[in-house]
């Protein structure tokens, strides 16, 4: 099944991870989790010819008769998913959760190629675009649950950020308050920012004292549907980089990075 990296909040202190008001994971070892259990974040990512089933080949048809001049040709080799739960946090007006990010997976600085984004979950957010950090003012999209985001040409040089969040009531059960399912064509990425793929396609397993144990600190490997699955749910196995190998560094580190 598919690989990725979750994990909660790092507090540099104390060396607590917060896991959003649950308990602790075992700092060593591997245990087995559910989608809704996999603490505040994380993200993985699949290749097109390994997804089950047709529903996002019949998602990325109905996007191309919508937006035909600008997708016309593009054909994603993979779909990858960052998600988030909230447990409580909220993000005060003229704030961010996780700060402004550029495009990481850009070619070049004239890569301007489509790139799409369905929204899942069960909560409002907000995008925020914007030209610079020092930038006082942004573009704020409002986003719902099926809603579909369409970045490119100029777009894939701004600076964005998750700068709102909305409970949505009456949503359909997630095991996540919001997900990011962006549908990528990463062969041109995989030739010529080949550490960069790599960093997206295969994190490593975070271990202490590198960059992105701030934010991820486990490893999953999906196992299939969770015993107690309605179709919303699967069984993950986690595992713990305390007594990992480092490596290279993971992908960003929230749902709100941009893909």
């Amino acid at each position: 099944g598919a690989r990725g990296v979750c994990g909660g909040l790092l507090d540099a202190r104390s060396g607590q991870i917060d896991m959003g008001g649950r308990d602790a994971w075992p700092s060593s070892g591997t245990q087995q989790a559910s989608w809704s259990e996999l603490g505040l974040h994380g993200h993985h990512t699949v290749p097109w010819g390994d997804l089950e089933g047709d529903v996002v080949g019949q998602v990325l048809d109905a996007v191309v008769r919508a937006a035909p001049d600008v997708l016309r040709g593009f054909e994603p080799d993979c779909v990858r998913v960052a998600f988030e739960n909230m447990r409580g946090r909220t993000i005060r007006r003229g704030q961010t959760l996780c700060g402004w990010s550029r495009d990481r997976d850009r070619v070049d600085n004239n890569d301007g190629a489509p790139k799409v984004c369905v929204i899942l979950g069960s909560s409002i957010i907000w995008h925020g675009y914007k030209y610079t950090k020092e930038d006082r003012e942004s573009l704020d999209v409002e986003l719902r649950p099926g809603d579909v985001l369409v970045l490119h040409g100029p777009g894939r040089s701004w600076l964005s950020a998750v700068n709102g969040f909305e409970p949505l009531d009456g949503a359909a059960d997630s095991p996540f308050d919001f997900a990011h399912a962006w549908l990528l064509d990463h062969r041109r990425l995989k030739r010529a920012r080949p550490e960069v793929y790599e960093s997206i396609h295969s994190p490593p397993t975070p271990v202490p004292g590198s960059p992105e144990y701030k934010w991820m600190q486990f490893s999953y490997a999906v196992l299939g549907p969770s015993s107690a699955s309605d179709g919303t749910d699967r069984l993950v196995e986690v595992s713990s980089g305390d007594a990992a190998a480092g490596g290279g560094g993971a992908a960003a580190a929230c749902a709100g990075d941009g893909g």
